[in-house]
This record gives C-alpha cells, sequence and structure tokens, in this order.
C-alpha cells in the first residue's frame, strides 16, 4: 500500500518578498550581481511553491509595493528582471 501524501508538507502560506533595488545590491561580491542572485532566487521560491500566494515590495530607500498576493507566479516574473531573460 501506497504511503498517503502529508497535506502539511505543502508550503501554500501567502508570502510576501521584500527586494532590495539599491545600490548596493549592484556589488559583485555575489556572482554574478547581488541583484541577478536575489531575482534568481526569487524564481527558485515560486518554482517551489506553485499556486501559492506570492507578492512582491521593491525597496531602496522606501518601500514600494511592486505586486499585491498573486497566485499566478508568472505575474511576479513579468516584473522587469525576473523573467530570466537578462532584462
Amino acid at each position: 500500500m501506497g504511503k498517503a501524501e502529508n497535506p502539511f508538507v505543502q508550503d501554500e502560506a501567502p508570502l510576501v518578498l521584500a527586494l532590495d533595488l539599491s545600490r548596493s545590491m549592484d556589488a559583485i561580491d555575489v556572482q554574478p550581481t547581488r541583484l541577478l542572485r536575489a531575482e534568481q532566487k526569487i524564481r527558485d521560491l515560486l518554482a517551489l511553491r506553485p499556486g501559492a500566494r506570492t507578492g512582491l515590495i521593491a525597496y531602496a530607500g522606501s518601500s514600494h509595493m511592486v505586486l499585491p498576493l498573486t497566485d499566478d507566479a508568472k505575474v511576479i516574473e513579468m516584473y522587469p528582471g525576473l523573467s530570466g531573460d537578462g532584462a
């Protein structure tokens, strides 16, 4: 008999991501840059949480809501830089 999947293992809690857009994110102490690495991590998180509600806040001195909570990861990936195409 197969083992039943535990419904508590999936992380579907709403998550709001904060992305630093200050000049310090252009530093190359993390390759390729801090900003590009952060964008890669956001894409990775979205891939691990399909269907989970996720929002995005960007800040550089002051914060601004970029996207409210949505279960459509494609909308967040459309944000400039998160598409993975180097934009």
